[in-house]
């Protein structure tokens, strides 16, 4: 394993996901995937650039600049890269010196993301199918 100052954000979802691999995750597929988009993006830059929010910002601008909708931006950020700066973060010794996340730094919000309107009911689910 790399020193924090030599990693680059590639290295840490490798070392990120092997930890997430010991315990029993039920959509490793779907966070594999997902992280391997944000690597397209984030992975040679170095680690410290995960502590700044206008490094996130601009990662959002590209999403949304591919056509993703505000739901897709939040689930990027919610399952792969948040989890992962807070694992780095809070390890002993920390990789990370601060989070980019909170009340008063970068969040999501649901707010203009589409709803669904309704669910199928089974009887309906079944005469459909």
């Amino acid at each position: 394993m790399a020193t924090p100052e030599r990693m680059t954000v590639s290295d840490l979802m490798d070392d990120w996901f092997k930890v997430l691999k010991t315990r029993d995750l039920r959509s490793e597929g779907s966070i594999k995937t997902k992280m391997e988009f944000c690597r397209k993006w984030y992975g040679t830059r170095p680690i410290s650039d995960l502590e700044l929010t206008q490094t996130h910002e601009a990662f959002l601008a590209y999403i949304m600049e591919r056509g993703c909708t505000k739901a897709t931006r939040n689930r990027y950020i919610a399952s792969v890269i948040r989890p992962m700066v807070f694992w780095a973060a809070f390890r002993t010794p920390p990789m990370l010196k601060s989070v980019p996340f909170g009340k008063h730094r970068l969040t999501t919000s649901a707010k203009g993301e589409a709803k669904r309107t309704r669910r199928c009911l089974v009887e309906e689910e079944a005469r459909l199918l």
